[in-house]
């Protein structure tokens, strides 16, 4: 299912796993490989969440017991809360045709915000084998 989760966020982004480095490099490779990417796709962020950081995803993975993968920690940690119009294929055939969209990224928000990470997560009870990453606001 990590699979699964992860090739969505590279769909979507076009972006593929960053290698693993060290330190602020690596957090700088993150950033600039999503920055890219985001500016394509018009990204603004939710006007009320709470600016992300990797403490906040340190204390979301420490909630429900799981380690991220490396590439979304840092673009959680980084980008967590912003609104865009992406469309992908999916993987595998689905019920819902061959493309899907995601119109908001989870990010951190005020507690009990329907567009707080904890709360999606608590919302589809996946955790640790899944976790909520983004919707489909306009339900297309």
């Amino acid at each position: 299912m990590k699979l699964a989760r992860r090739q969505v966020l590279q769909m979507a982004l076009g972006v593929a796993a960053i290698p693993a480095i060290s330190g602020i490099g690596r957090a700088q490779m993150a950033a600039s490989a999503f920055a890219a990417k985001l500016e394509l796709l018009e990204v603004r962020p939710v006007p009320w969440r709470v600016e992300p950081s990797l403490q906040l995803v340190a204390n979301y993975e420490r909630e429900f017991g799981l380690t991220l993968p490396a590439d979304y920690r840092e673009f959680l940690a980084s980008y967590g809360g912003v609104f865009l119009r992406a469309r992908y294929p999916f993987a595998e055939p689905t019920p819902f045709g061959p493309i899907g969209t995601i119109d908001h990224f989870y990010g951190f928000e005020p507690p009990g915000n329907k567009g707080d990470v904890h709360w999606a997560t608590r919302l589809i009870e996946g955790a640790p084998d899944m976790v909520a990453i983004g919707d489909d606001l306009t339900a297309e």
